[in-house]
């Protein structure tokens, strides 16, 4: 059976192909499931489908898994230390109850998108966490040009490069994962700057939950509640948005992260008001923050080293020697 998120992906993926955007013009849009609010990579995950492949295999769940699975294996790779088998085993262990978790697992089976954003983004904090600043700006910015949740991930990101490297290697990192999402964004969607229209639409109006069809899919959180009251609400919501996120500035720039853990700790206060206070959300969207959580108890001990010589003290499993 496919869900709502599988629906979209393989709808945007038919008309990236004939058109070379994925995006639909008010014109074409009769229901909440014709809108997509992804960026231009998800539908990538489409393209089996459209290119012939059996039922299975053209499944975007295959693929999204198969993203998931990789990236999550890197990130624990680079986390945990040691060689040989004993820490493949690790690694193997590791990636195992990450993926078999229901903040994984679950939304993986049913079709739901956040998985692979997820596992990008522990991947990209594993690289900055050893100082690749270089692979972790690459690794986010096909998060970034996947799903605009990962955008979040910049600024933060990029003040730990600052205070943890220098100014040179934050600038390097911004402009990298901005330069190269965009491109890589046009490359998927070669015409859709010629339909700023349907951009909006689909990007900005429908996240924001002030198009013609609302999405089923929202769950009555504070943001969603105050936002049903009409243009007031609205606005209210809108200020409370924008409140946070100066406070939230406030506290990155006064109290910067100055390591990888510190960074994903701000991540994890800065998705979960963000979903809390969106006009638009689900609970789905929680798996963020939480899923961060579980990072960091998966991969607890950082040291208070600068960036590029940061480590990680990753629990050694005890495993049973065949």
């Amino acid at each position: 059976t496919s869900t709502a998120e599988v629906v979209v992906i393989n709808r945007s993926a038919d008309y990236l192909v004939k058109h070379g955007t994925p995006y639909l013009p008010a014109s074409l849009i009769t229901d909440w499931q014709h809108y997509n609010p992804y960026l231009p990579l998800m539908e990538l995950f489409g393209l089996p489908r459209e290119a012939g492949f059996p039922e299975l295999l053209g499944d975007p769940r295959i693929w999204t898994s198969l993203v998931t699975v990789v990236a999550l294996t890197a990130a624990f790779a680079l986390m945990v230390p040691g060689a040989g088998q004993d820490r493949r085993r690790q690694v193997a262990v590791l990636t195992a109850i990450s993926v078999a978790s229901p903040l994984i697992g679950f939304q993986l089976t049913v079709g739901v998108t956040d998985p692979p954003i997820i596992a990008l983004i522990c991947l990209t904090l594993a690289l900055a966490a050893r100082g690749r600043f270089l692979g972790a700006a690459l690794v986010l910015a096909v998060a970034c040009a996947t799903k605009p949740t990962a955008w979040a991930v910049v600024p933060v990101l990029a003040v730990m490069t600052w205070v943890g490297a220098s100014h040179r290697a934050a600038v390097k990192f911004t402009g990298t994962v901005i330069g190269a999402a965009v491109v890589l964004a046009l490359a998927a969607a070669p015409n859709a700057l010629a339909t700023p229209d349907a951009i909006k639409l689909n990007l900005i109006d429908y996240p924001l939950g002030t198009t013609k069809f609302k999405t089923v899919a929202d769950s009555p959180l504070p943001g969603h509640l105050i936002s049903q009251l009409g243009h007031a609400g609205h606005l209210t919501v809108d200020a409370l948005l924008a409140l946070a996120i100066i406070a939230f500035a406030a506290w990155l720039l006064g109290r910067p992260p100055r390591d990888a853990r510190d960074t994903t700790v701000r991540l994890i206060v800065l998705y979960a008001v963000l979903f809390t206070l969106a006009p638009s959300s689900r609970y789905g969207y929680y798996a963020y923050p939480l899923a961060l959580v579980a990072w960091l108890a998966l991969t607890k001990g950082a040291t208070g080293a600068k960036a590029q010589t940061l480590r990680f003290q990753v629990p050694r499993l005890r495993l049973p020697r065949r």
